[in-house]
This record gives structure tokens, sequence and C-alpha cells, in this order.
């Protein structure tokens, strides 16, 4: 309520004296001397007088003196909460009273300043506000001057147009001008990124087909430089001189002495396993126990070795761990097996060769012709079968068996003999199927051995050979790999719930999948997905198996939600660095994509973080940089140094060796966007007019998505692993052979064709030749046969070899083996068709 009231006495001009024109309008201000209750409470309570003028700094002081006295955590006697919220009311109402009284007042003030200007102005001067103020005279000659300062105003406007008019039209002009020279440099950029795209595709073609691999110089040391301009010449003489004279740093000494120590210690705890019994004794063990604690003794000194060496080695990743007891006792037992049942069966090899050569020693074999021999016109053998003419007896046995063997590429004959085996000669031929007959010798009744000699080509083979190699080869090698998934699967879980507690962009890879965050409202597509992996058994699903010791793990990113792809094309000029380049980077191909912000309906703040983004883009390279930070703090944090070690690579992957009971397993640990309910326009599938797959099955298959992965430095990769799995998983649901094909040629690829952990075929590229295979042959008749099958795959297998062409089945214009070495496709061709040619030697 306002105390005040102001009021304005004025005094019409017409009846004010001349004497009192040149006063000031008074202003009376009545201060009402009723205040209102609840104001007069306030000022009370502050402890202020009422009816003097009162400051608002006298109001903060009173209000901040009370506060001491009544604040509940003063901690005075006179603390009172009740007390203390009055006060505070009372402060805000005596502040809002003296806002409104300073208010009124400047309102006051500003209209008695306007009717002091208007007051100012004496009346014998008002004539000249006409006409602008602009001239003197009388009122024509006023008149006249105004209309020709007018004229003047007129004409400097429209000279002031015209300039403006003028100075547009050159803007515009300099525009045009700058806008073609804008459009020449595009052109130019993009010729110049077209010959430097050129350029590339021509260098990575030579080095496909191996032009690079016959240079001069190739394999030797490079040329050593003479001067070097940045280095003082002083520190140049001196390291040119270490260098002549063969000196090395220290750390590289003790490496090497480490190394070689190894290798001696091992070498002889093998000589000292291989001299004990097999089995071995009561002595032998007690022997071996004191060989054991003697290595534990000279293993030891040699871990005080690894710590020194790792106190002196520049590098972190150079560093070593401790050499386990437990662990080489296990491989030099292993080892001492292996080399045991290699001289068995050298052994027994030896026996057989004996029995062969014993066994051609009592039989008489006749002459042997070319497989497939007929019989002559008259029913009787060929004289290449016979040899000389016997009796009618051993001619007739002879016929006989011709008629069963001949006519499907075999012979067989009938002797007599008292020993018998299953022998194999030296052009690849094996005789069985013995039988014993009481026969009489001489008149005289002995029990010998009837042995009926089945020559069969082991050129080739039969399903029954297909099953035994199935069930003795292939599933011992996926036994052990089971094993190697479990073992790794278990650590790599611990490391990455360890790096997912500490950023919370990254995710253990137990919840890759279709359990990520964006799927949680979806029950059915969580429920295929609980059923495909129920049926892959110990495989993991995050766990790719390239190679038997080489795995792929996805670790699943969280925090980008609603994908949707975009179709809006840019050109980039940054670098990881954040320089700026002249051109753009280069577009990513077929098989890859860039990744934008812009592309997830909602994005964590972490995201937005200029560690992991460029320009609205993700960049793979610096997601893989902080990814691999936090794996070196999760290793040490979860003490695993003795089983996980980090590789070093080239490029955006971060590779690890894991120690499990089966060996060194490589890990490739790729940081994944998962995509689920999504699929990227590239992939032009399922193919129009094909029925494989069938319609509602592909579409299943689309609902698990695709993933990116973070595998170069600005691109990521798709990849389709689930559907690859959901494919596989339900390829034989017709009865079909089709997997057990699949992992017969697998297991080929890995023996025989292109072992070794870095090949140039991997699981993958089988598995893409495989559906396409699938899809040229859609019947379930043709998948019936399981030898038909292998050699259709295989003969698919070296067709695409040797074109080096080999199709992304749901990228279909992007070439698997684009980059490949084009020697080692060349060397597989030789091999695949080595087995084609006698398939028999590489599955017996």
């Amino acid at each position: 309520m306002s105390c005040c009231v102001f009021v304005r006495l004025r005094v019409c001009e017409r009846l004010r004296a001349p004497q009192a024109r040149s006063r000031r309008p008074v202003l009376l201000v009545i201060r009402s001397r009723r205040m209102s209750r609840s104001l007069r409470d306030s000022y009370r309570l502050l402890q202020l007088p009422e009816d003097a003028e009162t400051s608002q700094v006298q109001v903060k002081e009173a209000y901040r003196r009370m506060a001491k006295l009544y604040h509940p955590d003063s901690g005075l006697p006179t603390a009172d909460p009740v007390v203390f919220s009055q006060i505070e009311e009372a402060y805000r109402t005596v502040l809002a009273h003296l806002a409104r009284q300073q208010a009124a007042w400047r309102q006051t003030k500003g209209e008695e300043e306007e009717d002091d200007e208007a007051r100012g102005q004496s009346p014998q001067h008002r004539q000249y506000l006409s006409y602008e103020g602009v001239g003197s005279g009388t009122p024509s000659q006023r008149e006249r001057q105004y209309r020709q300062f007018r004229m003047d105003r007129a004409t400097e406007q429209v000279m002031e147009y015209r300039r403006q008019e003028l100075e547009r039209t050159a803007a515009i002009d300099e525009g045009a001008v700058a806008t073609r020279e804008m459009r020449s440099r595009t052109r130019q950029i993009k010729i110049t990124q077209a010959v430097e795209r050129l350029v590339e595709d021509l260098i990575q073609e030579s080095m496909a087909r191996g032009d690079f691999h016959n240079l001069r110089g190739s394999g030797k040391p490079l040329n050593k430089f003479d001067h070097n301009p940045y280095a003082d010449p002083m520190t140049h003489n001196l390291n040119r001189i270490l260098i002549d004279n063969g000196y090395q740093p220290q750390w590289i000494v003790a490496h090497k002495e480490i190394r070689e120590t190894v290798d001696k210690l091992r070498t002889r705890l093998l000589e000292s396993r291989a001299k004990l019994g097999d089995p071995p004794s009561l002595a032998d063990e007690a022997e071996w126990e004191q060989h054991c604690q003697i290595f534990k003794k000279e293993l030891d000194q040699l871990n005080k070795k690894v710590d020194t060496f790792n106190l002196i080695v520049p590098l972190l990743s150079r560093q070593m761990v401790h050499f386990s007891l437990q662990r080489e006792l296990e491989r030099a037992v292993t080892h001492d097996r292996e080399k045991r049942f290699e001289r068995k069966r050298k052994r027994e090899m030896e026996m057989e060769q004996q029995k062969m050569q014993r066994l051609y020693s009592i039989i008489r074999f006749p002459r042997q012709t070319q497989m497939g021999a007929e019989p002559s016109a008259n029913g009787s053998c060929p004289a290449e079968h016979c040899g000389r003419a016997g009796n009618g007896e051993q001619r007739a046995n002879c016929h006989a068996g011709q008629r069963e063997g001949c006519a499907r590429g075999a012979w067989q004959m009938s002797a007599h003999i008292e020993l018998f085996s299953e022998v194999e000669d030296t052009q690849g031929c094996f005789y069985e199927d013995f039988s014993l007959s009481p026969l009489a010798v001489n008149g005289v009744k002995r029990r010998t051995v009837q042995v009926t000699c089945v020559r069969r080509n082991v050129t080739e083979f039969t399903e029954e050979d297909l099953d035994h190699y199935l069930q003795n080869e292939v599933d011992l090698r996926r036994r052990q790999v089971s094993k190697s998934v479990e073992e790794v699967h278990k650590i790599i879980k611990d490391l990455t719930s360890e790096v997912s507690s500490k950023d919370g962009r990254f995710q253990s890879i137990s919840n890759s999948g279709v359990h990520s965050d964006s799927v949680k409202d979806q029950p059915a597509l969580i429920t295929k997905w609980a059923a495909l992996v129920r049926r892959r058994g110990a495989f993991h699903p995050a766990i790719q198996v390239l190679t038997p010791t080489l795995f792929l793990i996805s670790v699943p990113l969280r925090g980008l939600v609603g994908y949707k792809e975009r179709r809006a094309q840019k050109w980039r000029y940054y670098t990881l660095s954040g320089s700026r380049l002249l051109s753009p980077v280069r577009e990513p191909e077929k098989l890859h994509q860039w990744l934008q912000l812009e592309n997830f309906l909602s994005s964590s703040q972490e995201w937005h973080d200029s560690h992991v983004t460029i320009e609205g883009d993700i960049v793979p390279a610096k997601v893989v940089s902080i990814f691999k930070e936090h794996l070196e703090a999760a290793i040490k944090d979860c003490r695993m140094s003795n089983k996980v070690n980090i590789l070093e690579t080239l490029g955006s992957v971060v590779r690890v060796a894991v120690d499990t009971s089966e060996g060194h397993i490589e890990v490739e640990l790729v940081p994944t966007v998962e995509l689920i309910n999504s699929w990227p326009r590239k992939a032009r599938w399922p193919r129009l007019l094909k029925r494989w797959p069938p319609t509602e099955r592909a579409r299943c298959i689309k609902s698990f998505g695709f993933n990116l992965l973070a595998t170069s430095n600005y691109h990521w990769l798709l990849s389709f692993s689930r559907a690859e799995q959901v494919l596989l998983e339900s390829i034989d649901e017709d009865g079909g052979c089709r997997r057990k094909s699949y992992r017969i040629v697998r297991q080929l690829k890995e023996d025989s064709w292109c072992p070794g952990s870095k090949p140039v075929i991997t699981a993958c590229h089988l598995q893409n030749l495989l559906f396409w295979t699938c899809e040229k042959y859609p019947c379930s008749k043709d998948w019936k046969n399981l030898r038909e099958c292998v050699l259709r795959l295989t003969r698919k297998l070296l067709k695409c070899v040797s074109q080096r062409y080999l199709r992304h089945y749901f990228v279909h214009s992007y070439n698997l083996l684009k980059y490949t070495n084009t020697n080692e496709l060349d060397d597989l061709a030789s091999k695949i068709s080595a087995f084609l040619n006698k398939p028999g030697t590489f599955i017996h």
C-alpha cells in the first residue's frame, strides 16, 4: 500500500500573472499519516523509525543485525526459526515499499522536466516552429526559402539513392566474380581429388598384383643418411661411430639374453623329460621332481632379469611378463607326450612296411594293368590280369573277381598265405578283406589265411570317409575352439566390464546383441535372439572365430539411440590432429560409411565431446584410442598382465594376445555401434526372384539389423554378423548337408590350403561363398549328397580365388578379395587344384 499522495497544482496560463510565468510548478508530497498495520509491524520488527526517511542501505543493515541474532544456525541463545522467518518477511515488505516510493518519485520528476521545457519557449518565437524552422524574414520569404530547402534535400536523396544502387550493382558483380572463382576452385579441387583417387587406386591394384615385390633393394637395409639437417653435428657423429662399431642399447641386449636363456632352459628341460621311462617309474618321478626344482631356481633368476628389463625398456608395449613355472612344465610334458606318440607311430609304420614286404614275398601277384580293364569277349580274363595261363580254378577265381571289380574301376584276386594285414602299396592302393579257411597243402590240412586283396584308388573318397573325417578332425577342432572361446570370453568380459565402469560409452560384451538398451521394448526380437544363442552352444554372438587362433570380438557402444540413415553429402577437410586439408577426405567405399551425430534421434552428452567427434562426425580412430587407454588401465586393475598383452598394430585396431590352455589366441577388440531394426541402403538384399532364403526368414534376418565397426581412421565398416549367424543356424532346416560341407571345407582350409593365424581366406569368406552357393542351388535335393556338396563348394572357391573376385553376400557391389595379395591367392588356387585332382589324399 502506498503511503504518499502526489498532487500537482497547475494554474492556467491565461489566468497566470506575468510575474509568475517563470516560476516552476509546485510539487506537494503529502505523506499519509496513516500507515497500514502490517507495514508498521514490519518497521517495528526491524527496529526502524516509521516517520523518518529510511534508505535501502539502512534496511539491509537492520536485516543483517537481526539475522545474526535470530538465525537458527547462529548458535546463540536467541536463535529462533519462527522469529527469523518473520524478520525475513518484514525485510521483503519494507524493500517493496521503498521501491514503490522511488518509482513514483522518478515518474513525477520526468513530468516536471517536460513542463519546464514547454514553458521555456517564448510566444514571440513560436512562429519559427513552422517550416521545420528553416528561413528568416517574413512568412512569404520563409515559405520560398523552405521550398528551396526541400528541393535541395530531394536532390541529395536522389543522388544518395543512385550512389547506393551503383554500390549494390558493383557488389553483385564482385559476388558473381567471386562465385565463378569459387566454382572454378571447387572444380579444380574435384579434379585434384579424382586424380588422387585414381593414383591411389592404381597403387592399390599394383600392390595387389605384387608389382612392388620385386623392387630393387627389397629386403635390404636402408642406406644411411649422410647428414640430418635437424640434428646436432656432434650428436650425428657420435651416433654414426656407435652404429659402425655395432653398439646396441642395453634393453635390446637384455631382451636378447632373456630369449637365449629361456630357450636353453626349455631345451634342457625337454632333454631331461625325454630321458625318463614310458611310463615313468617311481625313480623317474623322483628324478623329474629334482629337475623341476632346479628349473624353478633358474626360472626365478630369469624373472629377475625380466624385472630389470622392464625398468630400462623405453616402450611400455615392449615390457615382458614373468615366465610361469606351471605353464613351462605343462609345455614340456605335452611336448614329450607328442614326441613319444610320434615315435610310436613311426614304429608302427615301420612294422606295417615289414609286413607288406613279407606279404609281397609270399603272394605272387599277377601283372597289373590299368584300372577298369574289361574282360575279354569270350568271358575269360585278359592276359594283362592273369599273366601266365593257370589252371581252371585260378582262372575262375580271377575271372569272378574281375567281374565284380573291373566294372567299378578296381580289380580283385585271391591267394593263400599264412600272414595277413591291411597294407598299402607304393601306388596308393589298399589290400583288405581277409578271411580264414582250412586248405590242404601237399595233402596235409593246415589252417591258413585266404586273402582277398581288393585294390581301391585312394585318390577318391566316399561319404563314409567324409563322415569319419567330420567326426575325428572337424569335431575335435571344434571342441578345442569352443574351449578357447569360453576362456577368452570370460577374460574379455571382465575387462570390458571394468572399462564400462570407467566410461559409460562402452558396454560389456555380455550386453552384445539384442540385449542393448535400444530393444528392451521388443520381446519378440529378444526371444528369437535367445533361441539363436542357445543353438550356438559355447560360441558367443559377440565373438567371431576367423581362425582357430584369431578371434574378432565386438565391444558394443552405448548412448546412441534411434538411428536413421541420411543421404545428405558434405565434403570433409579435417584430419585426426585437427588441421585442415586442401582437398577433402576420401569418401568411404561400398562397405564403409560416415557416422554423424545427426543420424541418431538422441545421443548422450559424452558423444558430443571433441575427443570423439570432429565437425559432427563420430571418428572411429578417436573412439578406438579412448578404448585402448581404458583397456590398458583395466588390465592393470584386474591384474591380468600375465594373461593379456596388448600387441602393437598398424591402424585403428586394438589387438591383444590372450593366454589360454590351448595356447596363445590373438583377439581383435573392435568398438561397435549395434543398430537393431535398421538396414542400410547399400545392402540390397534379398535379391528379386530368388527362392533362397524364404521371404519370412529374410524379413526375420533383417529385423536383427547390422553393426558399424571402428576398423579405420575415418570410416565405419558395415558388419552383418547377426544376420550371418541367423542365416547359418537355420540353413539346414530342410534336412540338407550345407553346414556339414561348409565345416569340412573350412577344416581343409585351416589344415592344408592356408593355415596360420593370418590366412588369405577366413571363415567370413567361406560363409559368403556358402550363401551364394545356397542361393544358386535352393532346392533341398541338391544338398543330399555330402561328397558332391563338398566338391561343389571347393570348385566355387577355386573359381573365386582364380578370378580374384568374391562378392559380399549382402553388399553385392563389394569385392572381398579386392586388396588381397595376388601371390597368396595363386598359391591357394594351386593347392585347391591339387585337392580336386586327388581329394582322397587329403581326406584319408
